[in-house]
């Protein structure tokens, strides 16, 4: 599985050079946990999950849980936490595959104030644009300027992405940490019927995209 992916980041790259492929930029915002889910009561809450996303030289987890919303949609929280030491790599994005729902003005950012039960309060914010592309990679940035990098011992702040679409508690979407090696594993997010191979094409796009960046 790895040795294909990689294999398929090497040729959409290719593409890229000779394409120009782009995705298109999201602006973030920041809100609070009310902002998101009413200040009323709402919907029960998928339990909080936990994933490892080590390799050798990046350690790391993410946090992520879903709730419904006031208005009928679905909050998707996650938080990402550097667990290595100063040897071990930063991280420089965060990428959700495929996530399903975001559509032309999609609510993206992070927590302000108080968060749930479970994730790390403050944090790092991530820069004030995001990218989603056409197989639905939502990416969130820590590169540009200096000082947001999520270095080792720092964690992000609580991340959200709002979609009409509900969790599945068994099936899950990709998220993928991307620093000196790349990390994945899978979380929580919102389930549409999709073939296995806009997975691995949506991961090598968000791979694309740093690439270009770092180009840039």
């Amino acid at each position: 599985m790895k040795t294909g992916i990689r294999t398929l980041f090497a040729v959409l790259l290719s593409v890229a050079m000779v394409t120009g492929v782009q995705a298109g930029s999201i602006t973030l915002g920041d809100s609070t946990l009310g902002d998101l889910l009413g200040e009323g009561p709402v919907g029960g809450a998928v339990p909080l999950m936990t994933t490892d996303m080590s390799n050798d030289i990046l350690h790391a987890e993410v946090f992520s849980q879903a709730f419904a919303t006031e208005s009928g949609n679905y909050a998707y929280l996650y938080q990402v936490n550097n667990t290595g030491t100063g040897t071990n790599s930063s991280i420089e994005l965060f990428t959700l595959v495929p996530f399903i729902g975001a559509g032309a003005s999609p609510s993206v950012g992070w927590l302000t104030g108080a968060v749930p039960e479970g994730f790390l309060p403050n944090g790092q914010e991530p820069e004030d644009e995001g990218y989603i592309n056409a197989e639905g990679v939502l990416s969130f940035y820590f590169t540009e300027r200096a000082g947001f990098k999520i270095t080792p011992g720092e964690h992000s702040a609580v991340l959200y992405a709002v979609s009409a679409y509900a969790p599945d508690t068994v099936e899950l979407i990709v998220g993928n940490l991307i620093g000196a090696r790349v990390g994945d594993g899978d979380v929580i997010g919102p389930i549409v019927p999709e073939p296995s191979t806009l997975v691995l094409i949506g991961m090598g796009l968000a791979a694309l995209v740093v690439a270009r960046r770092r180009i840039a």
